[in-house]
């Protein structure tokens, strides 16, 4: 099963990632994300969503890469969602979430506006491929 493009309630980026991977976004980003987005950031605030504050993100751990797919024996793999990218494009990225780990690609790129949508298809199909 491919779960790709679908949507979920949310009024920014940082609460979607939390529905998108974990259905549910708590009370710690609903509060925190606006003071991130309305403000003059100057450090003062930090992004509060895609696994950087794990304890306060993800009670339970995220529905779809959490205990009950483990249990299950139910595969999963993220492509740039809940990962920290190298500082150099062709580094290697690591999962922000335990669960995560060990199911990333670790050369598709996250978040990085100088990296082009048609290099990551490119990724997605070479390791799709090897399928």
């Amino acid at each position: 099963m491919l779960l790709d493009n679908f949507y979920v309630d949310a009024e920014v980026s940082a609460d979607g990632h939390e529905w998108s991977m974990g259905a549910y976004a708590t009370d710690f980003v609903e509060k925190l994300w606006p003071l991130e987005y309305g403000h003059d950031k100057r450090g003062k605030f930090v992004y509060p969503a895609e696994g950087v504050f794990p304890r306060h993100c993800h009670a339970g751990g995220a529905a779809i890469c959490g205990i009950e797919r483990r249990r299950l024996g139910v595969s999963y793999r993220s492509y740039g969602e809940f990962i920290t990218d190298a500082k150099d494009p062709n580094g290697v990225a690591v999962a922000r979430l335990k669960a995560l780990q060990g199911h990333i690609d670790e050369f598709y790129r996250g978040f990085d506006l100088n990296y082009s949508d048609q290099r990551r298809a490119d990724r997605f199909i070479a390791e799709f491929e090897t399928l």
